[in-house]
């Protein structure tokens, strides 16, 4: 009824690049700086014909990690329907969003990955801190979904006791087009109540792109004088 295979493989082609120099020095002033880009690109390879795809993670709500030839590994999941145009198209029974299935939202892997390290030193003073920065990628949030759901979240409050009508587009089957969305949001507890963590998974996915004060240091190096005279009595 099954069996298990060894099968399928990744493959990486990247750079890495490091970069290091003393752009400033004068007197006791000096200023350091250690730049590291790195750039990866992985793909998977050599799948099982059977296989057209493979699974690796999953949640309760179908939010999935998935692995598929020739394509990079991806985050899936429920999605809003979109017009040709990219335009998201509305419910016209209830002016909510129109839900499909198996969508691909990106990449779970950034596209590259950059430190710069500064070091700024007088006489014994140092400041240093590193800046971590993250271009590319999605990533899920379980704690957003939720607190949208229960209406938790800031943007939950805004136009709480209003109708609304959610930008977007509409069928229009007499013209046999798309246009603009004229059905108003009958409950902004529904509306939410979409994005949430049991509903739609994109409602919940973001850009994974970053910019980081990852570190500060502050040190002093006390004056080696200090020490000279010091006596110190052995173990």
């Amino acid at each position: 009824a099954s069996k298990r295979l060894n099968a399928g493989s990744l493959k990486n082609e990247g750079i890495e690049l490091t970069l290091g120099g003393r752009p400033l020095s004068y007197r006791n002033f000096s200023w350091d700086i250690d730049v590291n880009f790195s750039k990866n690109k992985n793909i998977v390879e050599d799948l099982p014909a059977e296989i057209t795809q493979y699974n690796l993670a999953s949640a309760y709500n179908g939010i999935q990690i998935r692995a598929r030839n020739g394509e990079q590994i991806g985050l899936w999941g429920t999605g809003f329907e979109r017009d040709p145009d990219g335009n998201i198209v509305i419910n016209q029974n209830n002016g909510l969003r129109r839900v499909v299935t198996d969508q691909r939202f990106g990449n779970i892997y950034p596209d590259w990955t950059m430190g710069i390290n500064n070091s700024f030193t007088y006489r014994g003073l140092t400041l240093g801190f590193l800046i971590d920065i993250r271009q590319g990628g999605v990533m899920y949030s379980g704690t957003v979904g939720a607190l949208r759901t229960t209406g938790l979240a800031s943007e939950t409050a805004i136009n709480r006791d209003k109708i609304i009508i959610d930008p977007g587009v509409i069928f229009d089957q007499a013209a046999n087009k798309y246009i603009p969305n004229t059905v108003p949001v009958q409950s902004m507890q529904d509306f939410w109540g979409q994005f949430g963590n049991n509903t739609v998974s994109e409602g919940a996915v973001f850009d994974a792109s970053y910019i980081k004060l990852r570190e500060v240091v502050l040190s002093y190096a006390l004056p080696s004088s200090i020490f000279r005279n010091q006596r110190f009595i052995k173990g």
